[in-house]
């Protein structure tokens, strides 16, 4: 009987842990997440993008599905999002709404921002962006999916 207490006792404690792994990622982890990629956006320093690479997996996968393009891993994060920065000349967003499932979560913000493309172009964009966010038992992003509106 003893060990059927130790066993039972055992289960509960891993099923609590399991709960609170995934308690980690939350609608508050998730604006935080969008904070640190603003503040990248704004500032490229490399103290903001550590602070939002930390959010995810060391393979994460980030799929843009409206320009069919695909980055993998936070090295890409650690080289491209500098380079963001400089060519952004304002960046605006406003969190709409973030809905949890069990290890994923739907943002959804309205973006604005003005960027001064290589031929000296500028192009602003204003719209719409529905983030799908997965993530593991250790609450760290494994997968991003970004649709725009």
């Amino acid at each position: 009987m003893n060990t059927l207490k130790k066993l039972a006792f055992s289960i509960c404690i891993l099923l609590f842990a399991r709960d609170v792994a995934y308690a980690q990622f939350n609608a508050e982890t998730v604006h935080n997440f969008l904070d640190a990629q603003t503040e990248v956006y704004r500032t490229g320093s490399p103290e903001s993008v550590e602070r939002f690479v930390s959010y995810m997996s060391e393979d994460v996968k980030d799929f843009h599905v409206a320009f069919g393009r695909e980055f993998s891993g936070k090295d890409f994060f650690r080289e491209n999002m500098p380079r963001k920065s400089e060519v952004l000349i304002s960046y605006e967003k406003r969190i709409g709404q973030i809905t949890m499932g069990t290890n994923v979560a739907i943002a959804i913000y309205h973006e604005k921002s003005s960027e001064k493309k290589a031929d000296g172009i500028i192009k602003d964009y204003e719209g719409r962006t529905i983030m799908v966010i997965d993530f593991d038992d250790q609450g760290l992003i494994t997968a991003i999916r970004r649709y725009q509106d």
